[in-house]
């Protein structure tokens, strides 16, 4: 055993020789004897002893206290204290170094040896708590796995660096904080939280718990292990162990969905598949194999597959053997036979079977059945119609043709060796297809031949064809990749001689002085979408010259980059739809012209084909409609004058009211002599007086509006009060109640006369549709970027016929909502101004509700 060493300070040199020598007695060396507190420091620094004798009163500037406290703070050294002294304010000084002792001079051997052991064994208590507690910490600090205490109140005591990384919280940030409020658990995982806590505390739970959490935003799984601190016997803390699953949770997700599409994909299958044992019991079948054996899962699963061949009228023997060979040799192979399942169906069948080793052992097997049955028969159709391809190729009067993979002809019809002059012999002899092309052409003909047998459809390519003399003619061609088992075969196509279209655009050609003498813009298309002809009014509209068009495809002709979008997407829609009809109906857009100025046209246009009905060219047709536009607007101001003839009617009859109040007062009081009547007419005459100002103020306002042309912000319900109240006159000889439902709406960009005209006519629509007698309800609401009004009426009705015509100008509308004249018209056309759309529903006997959209500010 290792003796202590022991170093003594005392700055009496007999005293320290004295207890040296005691020390010694006692088993004990002393490595040093210092005199002062500064020698003390040194020493001890220089030798290292397990413990500091250090009397408490030193000469010098460094008493015992000062150095005993140096001591401990730099090199760790434990002290016992020699004091001749009880004084109250030193003594309280040395507890801060923490002594282990106090020897109290003077003092005997024992009382010198048992104070030195007991400081001795509380320093290496001390020692081995330390190094216990520097261990627990590494260990607390450093485990993959994070720990949290949490006290009795709730309040988070500590947490290691693995907690920090979960919980994305630095643990300075955190301690002393509520853990509930660390908002990393939702209200459902708070709640298991708490009820665990709960159990805890009463000693109802041990074990585990699952909880979501969400640091950085991020869902994570974590694994929960709580338990109780105890110190003294009492219950101080919750300790929480807490393990990231979030990993081994997505991993079984992921198993559990590739599961699920495992079983998906065998439930589903379009092949039979079986699992079996490595004694052929059949484990598992999915639907498709029980519909191909005939079986319900029910009466086979567990069957041995062997014992049920000889069911199948199939040759047990050599299947049998060819089953048993597969345990021995490769881990797969396929074989094909014919099966006659239990209802009797006959089916050839392409049996894929797998072995399933584990360790050069077999575990299993696994049986894909592949009902080929089609494809045989397939196989078998395609000969024939092979056969009746030919048979039919000879009826056609275009050239059919196929060649193989080398550009060699195999097959021509009839009509293919006429057209090109060939005889029966020259396609024994054999050529290649390339020579029924002009030289010219070669070169293409080859790069798209090399495309198709890539796999990459080229049709409708224009070739000159030349005949056996050498004579030419255009043509094109539709041709095909032919395959076989995914390899090239070859080509398969159609000629066909386009002479008659060529003449055709010929005579197209020969007519483009007409086209150039139109007074309205026309642009002519070839196939591939290129412009072949604009004309001069289209010149003119756009300041173009025809060279910076021809050539051009739609979207590269100049000035389409000025276009809207809308107005672009319009004229694309169109240039879709005129390929695949003759003609189509115009379609209304403004373009930017000459000068950058705004120009509505409507555009229109259509294929032109040849006589057997092939497109061959496109044609647009612009026409500027200015003038039209301008009558337009002025229809729509004589349709105003007509509202203000009928608001002028009403307001008439609304000041013609309160006129014949203050008349009819103003006679009586002439010949009134009581003066509480007298003060009565007149009080009834100002209020007279006053609604007829009312009306002239309203109508003041309106005259303002109707002379304001301006686009503001518009409030859609204001215009439905004002409407309203310009056809109070008209309702009040009828028994018709208006019902509005306005919600709070953002407002539309728009002129109020023109919105408060569409308001208007509709509701005259609708009142003449009651027939003097019935309900409307007028509804506004925001939806999806637009304002909406409904105007519903339980009146007469329109009939369908007649419904989407409503809006056509001068159509005739007799028994239709009463007749409308010019107003649907009117109204259709405010409400496009305003980029809106309008739409009406009605039922005969039901009434009618028009829908307006108007879009958002």
């Amino acid at each position: 055993m290792v003796s202590a060493r022991i170093m003594i300070v005392e700055d009496e040199m007999i005293t320290a020789t004295h207890i040296q020598s005691k020390l010694e007695s006692f088993g004990y060396e002393v490595p040093a004897i210092a005199t002062t507190g500064e020698e003390a420091i040194q020493k001890a620094n220089e030798t290292r002893p397990d413990l500091v004798l250090m009397d408490i009163k030193l000469k010098g500037e460094v008493d015992g206290v000062e150095a005993a406290k140096e001591l401990r703070s730099r090199f760790n050294i434990p002290t016992v204290y020699l004091t001749a002294y009880t004084d109250e304010e030193l003594l309280n000084r040395a507890k801060i170094t923490e002594p282990l002792g106090y020897i109290v001079k003077p003092f005997g051997s024992s009382e010198l040896q048992s104070t030195i052991e007991m400081a001795l064994y509380k320093s290496e208590m001390e020692r081995r708590l330390k190094e216990g507690q520097k261990k627990y910490k590494t260990l607390f600090d450093k485990s993959p796995e994070g720990v949290i205490l949490i006290g009795l109140d709730g309040t988070i005591l500590e947490c290691n660096d693995a907690a920090e990384k979960i919980s994305g919280y630095k643990r300075m940030n955190i301690v002393g904080l509520p853990f509930m409020d660390l908002g990393l658990l939702d209200e459902d995982n708070l709640s298991k939280m708490l009820e665990i806590f709960s159990k805890i505390l009463r000693g109802e739970f041990h074990g585990t718990i699952e909880l979501v959490i969400q640091p950085y935003n991020e869902k994570r799984w974590i694994e929960v292990f709580p338990s109780l601190l105890e110190r003294d016997d009492e219950i101080y803390a919750v300790q929480i162990i807490v393990r990231d699953i979030t990993e081994r949770k997505r991993i079984e997700e992921a198993l559990r969905e590739s599961e699920g599409k495992f079983r998906l994909l065998f439930e589903n299958a379009s092949e039979g598949i079986m699992y079996l044992d490595s004694k052929w019991n059949i484990l598992d079948i999915n639907p498709k194999g029980l519909n191909i054996l005939g079986y319900d899962k029910d009466d086979i699963i567990g069957d041995n597959f062997m014992e049920l061949l000889p069911t199948f009228n199939i040759d047990h023997s050599f299947i049998s053997s060819a089953l048993q060979d597969v345990l021995k040799g490769p881990p797969r192979f396929k074989i094909e036979w014919e099966l006659t399942n239990i209802k009797g169906r006959v089916q050839i069948l392409l049996a894929h079977i797998s072995v399933i080793r584990r360790i050069n052992e077999v575990v299993g097997i696994s049986l894909i059945l592949e009902d080929i049955t089609g494809r045989r028969r397939a196989e078998k159709a395609l000969r024939e119609s092979e056969e009746k391809f030919r048979d039919l190729a000879e009826l056609l009067p275009e050239t059919i043709f196929t060649a193989d993979e080398t550009g060699k002809l195999t097959f021509t019809n009839h009509a293919g060796l006429m057209a090109f002059g060939y005889t029966e012999q020259d396609l024994k002899e054999g050529f290649n297809v390339i020579e029924a092309l002009a030289p010219e052409d070669h070169d293409r003909a080859q790069k798209n031949i090399a495309q198709l047998s890539g796999q990459e459809r080229v049709q409708g390519v224009e070739y000159k064809a030349q005949r056996k003399d050498g004579s030419t003619f255009p043509v094109i061609v539709y041709a095909n990749a032919v395959t076989r088992d995914g390899a090239n075969a070859g080509i398969r196509g159609i000629v066909v001689d386009i002479t008659e279209r060529k003449q055709v655009e010929e005579v197209l050609r020969e007519r483009a002085d007409i086209i150039e003498a139109m007074n309205d813009g026309v642009l002519l298309f070839d196939l591939e979408g290129k412009v072949v002809l604009a004309n001069k009014a289209y010149c003119r509209l756009f300041d173009q010259e025809p060279d910076d068009i021809i050539g051009k495809s739609l979207l590269e002709i100049p000035g389409m980059e000025k276009q809207k979008s809308e107005d672009i997407e319009k004229f694309l829609t169109l240039f879709e739809d005129a390929w695949e009809r003759d003609l189509i109906n115009p379609v209304e857009l403004t373009v930017i012209g000459k000068g950058n100025r705004r120009i509505p046209v409507s555009v229109s246009g259509g294929r032109i084909i040849d006589s057997n009905g092939n497109p061959i060219r496109l044609i647009t047709v612009i026409r500027d409609i200015t003038e039209r536009k301008l009558a337009e607007e002025e229809l729509i101001r004589s349709e105003k004058l007509a509202g203000i003839g009928t608001l002028a009617s009403g307001i008439a009859h609304e000041i013609n009211n309160p006129l014949s109040t203050i008349l009819g007062y103003a006679e009586i009081i002439q010949y009134q002599e009581n003066p509480e009547m007298m003060k009565n007419f007149a009080k009834k005459i100002v209020n007279a007086a006053e609604r007829a100002s009312e009306i002239v103020k309203w109508l003041s306002n309106y005259s303002r509006e109707a002379k304001d042309n301006k686009i503001t912000d518009v409030d859609l319900n204001i215009i439905i009060d004002n409407s309203i109240e310009a056809l109070k006159h008209t309702r009040s000889t009828c028994d018709i109640f208006i019902e509005v439902d306005d919600q709070d709406v953002p407002k539309i960009k728009g002129n109020q006369t023109e919105l408060h005209q569409i308001i208007v006519n509709l509701l005259n629509t609708a009142i003449d549709s009651l027939q003097k007698k019935g309900k409307i309800n007028i509804s506004t609401r925001a939806d999806d970027g637009f304002v909406e009004v409904k105007i519903l009426d339980n009146g007469v009705g329109i009939p369908k016929e007649k419904l989407n015509r409503i809006f056509e100008p001068f159509y005739d509308s007799k028994n239709v909502e009463g007749g409308m004249d010019l107003g649907l018209y009117i109204v259709s056309m405010l409400v496009k101004k305003h980029q809106g759309e309008i739409s009406a529903e009605s039922e005969l006997g039901c009434g009618t509700t028009f829908t307006i959209k108007f879009p958002k500010t």
